[in-house]
């Protein structure tokens, strides 16, 4: 059996040799595009526990990356090149990259149905004439040469092979004969197999499953640390030297903690008064979450040892812009939860943990604070908006315990928590507020806008702006829907596990390139081959197409009844699969999201009841193939 290997074929072949490709294309274009590339890769805020790492300072260089740092690049490649080339460079690359992001996306998806399969198959097809454009439009107008590191390592063997005797230095050359020189001119090569293998993926989805069930990223990850000992090593009984240098790096792995243990129990909580008007706390003052139900939509600590005066607090910040109306707007949001009134966008701890479940019907989390990972995601609440989401910061994490004075009833203290939050799509009086943490989706990657440049006059000197910013903000920000599988269904909608944001996130459904739009026939329409006689030889086959007869007439009879009950094909009535086995509304569903393939349903009476009792229809989950019609018509050329 002979898979793809995703990791090689594409992050470490396709888009590893379009990246080295536009860094050529970005030193033959000069000035300080590669410098501000560096800078911006850098700028790139982290996400998650371990999705977004944060980039060197030389991204440029390509050296020590592994096949995740390849895809981290990928994912945040869109705001970092924008605006680096002039137009009509600058479109025929961000169109590119986005293509090449949408099918990375598409390839790692751990659960398939046949409409993210169709689409996934008009990738394929976006992408090859994405490719063949920017060859033809945008790297014949550049002379790419070799990259620096490159040249340099070229010139390092010239060298070697001077000093040996093998073959004479000659100075002040750009280039010799055969193209071994100091430099040496570039083209992007499209008549690869990495590439020309990208339409045998959605095949192999058929026929093995989603690429999750065969990748060899998790090897090559664990290669990476042993790499990292083997440096170490004096390449000699290295086995025995990896071992004690992983058991050395545990023993200080135990040190490191319990010196940080020691150091936050003798350490002065007494911060500057500065500090005191941040609304978050130092990691020293951390309060440890335990772990919690993931039924549970969201945690955070009930800890009240660290209190605000809010009336001290609001005194000394009564200049800044977010505290504005900070206390009518906070009574009014907690009297509109109390009363349970829902939120309808109107309204204006230290850590605070999300639980969701994924578009593929797993368990994930989300740790978000103010300090770092703080900006979320909520479902929009005003009708007249065509995005489905609103995007906020959170400024502070807190929970109150408030008495309703309610009349005729015996007042009662209740906790409430809520952040308090700023949001990026509000005028000056609806860009503070505050918000339920039950209605965050989940945590969001959004990174700057880099072509738009800082500025002050948005916010100004105030307590809202994070350290690392310096009371800078930006113009604009892009929400990176490719950070990670769960986040682009979010965008693409159709996921399986967003069922409570379903309704919502329709409208993203008609926001199609034309190819998917255009109509495509299911499994369940399609007339597929019978699976016994799609191995049968070709002197079968000749004698069934001259008519002959095989067999006796209690085989032909078997036969018969046989295909009779799998497919129809002599005439008989068969049910319609979706009319008579689910309700219309369970139909709709299914025929939206392209589920197929039913076997069985339930009766009335709630009892399981196969719909085929002798024979079991083959299927590209079985490892059959029998997808002719699909082989021959439906991969993209690149």
């Amino acid at each position: 059996m002979l898979v793809p290997d995703f990791t090689h074929e594409f992050e470490l072949g396709v888009w590893k040799a379009t990246l080295a490709h536009l860094l050529q294309i970005l030193y033959s274009y000069g000035g300080t595009a590669v410098q501000d590339l560096n800078e911006r890769y850098r700028l790139v805020p982290t996400f998650g526990h371990d999705t977004i790492h944060k980039f060197s300072d030389h991204v440029s260089g390509l050296t020590k990356l592994t096949a995740r740092d390849f895809e981290d690049l990928l994912q945040c490649a869109m705001p970092v090149f924008d605006g680096l080339l002039p137009e009509p460079f600058n479109n025929s690359i961000l169109n590119l990259l986005f293509e090449l992001a949408t099918w990375h996306a598409f390839g790692k998806l751990r659960m398939h149905t046949e409409t993210t399969l169709y689409h996934f198959d008009n990738c394929t097809t976006r992408l090859g004439k994405a490719l063949r454009r920017f060859r033809d439009n945008t790297c014949t107008k550049f002379a790419t040469h070799d990259l620096p590191r490159e040249t340099a390592a070229r010139a390092w063997c010239r060298c070697l092979k001077a000093s040996k005797g093998k073959t004479k230095w000659s100075e002040g050359t750009n280039t010799d004969a055969e193209g071994d020189g100091p430099s040496k001119q570039q083209l992007l090569n499209l008549l690869t197999y990495k590439l020309h293998a990208l339409g045998d993926y959605i095949k192999s989805i058929w026929q093995y499953g989603t690429m999750d069930n065969y990748s060899t990223q998790v090897g090559e990850l664990e290669h990476c640390q042993v790499k990292r000992f083997y440096a170490w090593t004096n390449k000699n009984k290295f086995v025995c030297g990896i071992a004690r240098l992983q058991r050395r790096e545990r023993i200080l792995q135990r040190m490191k903690e319990v010196n940080h243990e020691r150091a936050a129990a003798q350490e002065n909580h007494a911060q500057p008064e500065t500090e005191d008007l941040c609304p978050s706390l130092h990691f020293i003052d951390q309060d440890p979450l335990l772990h919690c139900s993931l039924e549970i939509h969201y945690q955070m600590s009930s800890s009240q040892k660290h209190y605000w005066d809010i009336s001290s607090w609001l005194g000394k910040n009564r200049n800044d812009q977010a505290t504005k109306n900070f206390l009518p707007h906070l009574k009014d949001h907690l009297l509109g939860r109390l009363s349970g009134l829902d939120y309808d966008g109107d309204e204006t701890s230290f850590m605070l943990r999300v639980n969701y479940t994924t578009y593929d019907l797993r368990r994930a989390q989300d740790s978000l604070n103010p300090r770092t990972h703080a900006d979320i995601m909520v479902l929009a609440r005003d009708q007249e908006d065509s995005h489905p989401y609103w995007y906020a910061r959170v400024i502070g994490v807190f929970h109150v315990n408030t008495r309703y004075m309610r009349p005729g009833a015996h007042p009662s203290i209740k906790r409430v928590d809520f952040l308090w939050v700023g949001f990026y799509d509000g005028d000056d009086e609806s860009a503070f507020g505050f918000l339920d943490p039950d209605l965050v989706v989940r945590g969001v990657q959004l990174i700057p806008a880099f072509r738009y440049q800082r500025t002050t006059a948005l916010l100004g000197l105030s307590i809202a702006c994070q350290a690392a910013d310096k009371d800078e903000d930006w113009d604009w920000y892009c929400i990176n829907m490719f950070v990670d599988r769960d986040m682009f269904m979010h965008f693409r909608g159709g996921g399986v596990g967003h069922k409570t944001t379903r309704r919502e996130t329709s409208c993203l459904l008609d926001d199609q390139d034309d190819l998917d739009n255009s109509p495509f026939q299911q499994e369940k329409e399609r007339h597929l081959p019978r699976f016994d006689k799609a191995f049968e030889g070709d002197e079968d086959m000749d004698e069934h197409e001259d008519g002959d007869k095989v067999g006796d007439s209690e085989e032909e009879a078997d036969d018969s009844e046989e295909t009779d009950s799998m497919d129809g094909e002599d005439g008989d009535e068969v049910p319609a699969p979706f009319e008579v086995m689910v309700d219309n509304t369970v139909a709709d569903e299914m025929d939206e999201y392209g589920y197929s393939g039913l076997d069985q349903v339930l009766d009335e009476d709630g009892a399981g009841e196969e719909t085929n009792n002798d024979v079991d229809d083959f299927g590209p989950e079985d490892g059959e193939d029998v997808m002719k019609e699909f082989e021959e018509d439906s991969f993209a050329d690149l």
